[in-house]
């Protein structure tokens, strides 16, 4: 697996270079880049498998790679690297796109590795890209990832009516009569959510955002 970190700061691009080679042989890092711009230049070189990425760094927000490259050129995982508290965290879960909190340990960094093989031949970015950027937004409608055979089906939280569980996979029912069947369980969405849960099997979505995704997201 080819991968390229992208961090401003070399302290911990190194660190993150270490763990690879100690504990992840199988990922070849084949470049590392302070900035968003070199980043997009070592892809383009590289063409890697796999990027590690940044969010705060000067010039360009890690959140915006994605903009300098066309749909049929994103045949890239990313994996964000993000110092957010935990509300933010939400928006990547339900995004669907992969982070490790710094500073960045053996156990999150196999996590996501192991994600980022399983996605590699599924969709590209874009879809999550934009969702991500939704639910990091106060003021916009939250998009949740439902993952299903073939790939990831985009909704917005305020339109689901409830949730039921059917094991290891659960049941969605959106206000217009939608229905879908998810590859997760009913306790991730549980989690992902924080809804109301009258009974073990169910869910009812509330609005509970106002409050929870005020955070400074500077160069978007």
């Amino acid at each position: 697996m080819k991968a390229i970190l992208i961090d401003d700061e070399e302290n911990a691009r190194q660190a993150l270079k270490s763990l690879l080679e100690l504990y992840f042989p199988e990922v070849s890092v084949l470049a590392q880049c302070e900035d968003v711009p070199s980043g997009v230049r070592a892809i383009n070189s590289f063409k890697p498998n796999l990027v590690f990425l940044d969010i705060d760094m000067p010039g360009y927000s890690g959140l915006r790679l994605i903009e300098f490259f066309n749909a049929d050129q994103l045949d890239f995982q990313i994996v964000f690297i993000t110092a957010y508290n935990q509300y933010a965290v939400q928006a990547f879960e339900m995004s669907a796109l992969d982070y490790i909190l710094k500073p960045v340990g053996k156990d999150d960094l196999g996590r996501a590795i192991s994600k980022a093989k399983k996605l590699m031949e599924s969709e590209s970015m874009v879809e999550r890209m934009a969702a991500l950027k939704v639910n990091l937004t106060n003021d916009a409608p939250k998009r949740i990832a439902v993952p299903s055979a073939s790939g990831y089906n985009f909704v917005a939280v305020d339109q689901l009516m409830r949730l039921q569980s059917d094991g290891p996979y659960t049941h969605l029912v959106q206000t217009n009569g939608e229905k879908m069947m998810a590859s997760r369980t009913l306790k991730e969405f549980d989690d992902m959510l924080q809804t109301n849960r009258p009974h073990k099997c169910f869910l009812l979505p509330e609005q509970k955002w106002h409050n929870l995704w005020r955070l400074p997201m500077t160069n978007l």
